[in-house]
């Protein structure tokens, strides 16, 4: 089961590829700003999205290179194709794997298209007086290269051999290249010299480990300090504020109690308001109190003799 999903994906990863190579010579041909404004400085770059939706763009303009060359049930065909060979990117992208029946429904797609890419190619490149066009063997783009930095940059000519054949040749030639080149530089053994090196190299990185341990340290310390800063101030802030609330709150108590004062005052005065006339009658009552006080206790005396008298 892995053998064939694993053969699967190549497939449709090779079908893309094809496709993306044939899409990018076209649209080097017929539009080349329009690589640059789907934003692929790189041309090569361009998936085959973005090369179905510029050549989409130039489907649709009656006076375009490609209406020139194909009549309108030809242009149907390939817009049709366009859009099939989307389903080819997709299911390589997302790993979506269909059955044989749609993988050989796929292939036919890419066939066609193929076909008719070509077919655009060379009527471009003559209608242009373009026989060539630069192009990197996409594998080897993203390698360091032994005899040099740079990619392999070979011109593909548009008017001599099948393009697909090209690009096949090239890049088995090209991987045959690389591995001469290897086998031409074999392991130096070790000297004195690369063994001081090494040596140099690793104080070094213990250097900077240790280095890039202080400067973690400092930045912990530092993160931990502005952060003990913050609450800190925020302390600060909750116990100014909780003192003027209390201030506020005492403040408030003291003009009640200044309130209630004033108006216990006021019900006072309003309960006894002493006159001359009161001040005299209860003057005479203070000064006379030792004889009516007298003449009450002997009236009580007398009562009770007198109630005894009765009884016996």
């Amino acid at each position: 089961m892995s053998e064939t999903y694993f053969e699967t994906h190549a497939r449709l990863t090779t079908w893309t590829d094809e496709l993306e190579f044939l899409g990018y010579i076209l649209c080097e041909l017929i539009d080349e700003e329009g690589l640059n404004t789907t934003g692929y400085p790189f041309h090569q770059a361009a998936d085959l999205l973005a090369i179905i939706k510029i050549l989409r763009r130039q489907l649709k303009k009656p006076d375009g290179c490609l209406a020139g060359m194909m009549n309108e049930d030809e242009l149907k065909v390939f817009r049709r194709l366009l859009n099939k060979s989307k389903n080819i990117r997709n299911y390589m992208a997302h790993h979506n794997i269909r059955n044989n029946d749609r993988l050989n429904d796929l292939e036919n797609t890419k066939e066609m298209l193929s076909d008719m890419l070509e077919f655009a190619i060379r009527g471009a490149a003559s209608d242009r007086g373009i026989y060539q066009i630069s192009w990197s063997p996409y594998r080897h783009i993203c390698k360091t290269y032994v005899e040099t930095k740079r990619p392999l940059t070979v011109m593909v000519p548009l008017n001599t051999e099948p393009l697909l054949s090209f690009r096949d040749r090239v890049l088995r030639d090209h991987d045959i290249d690389q591995r001469r080149v290897l086998d031409r530089h074999p392991k130096r053994k070790s000297t004195e010299e690369t063994r001081r090196k090494q040596e140099d190299d690793y104080k070094s990185a213990l250097i900077r480990k240790q280095q890039r341990k202080e400067r973690g340290l400092a930045i912990r310390s530092n993160h931990q300090a502005k952060k003990l800063n913050k609450i800190e101030q925020r302390f600060i802030k909750s116990q100014e504020l909780g003192y003027a609330r209390l201030n506020q709150v005492k403040e408030q108590m003291r003009e009640e109690q200044e309130i209630f004062y004033r108006q216990r005052a006021e019900i006072l005065k309003e309960t006894f308001h002493p006159t001359v006339e009161k001040l005299f009658f209860i003057t005479i009552l203070a000064l006379s109190s030792p004889l009516w006080l007298t003449v009450v206790f002997i009236y009580n005396i007398y009562c009770r003799t007198r109630g005894r008298f009765r009884r016996a």
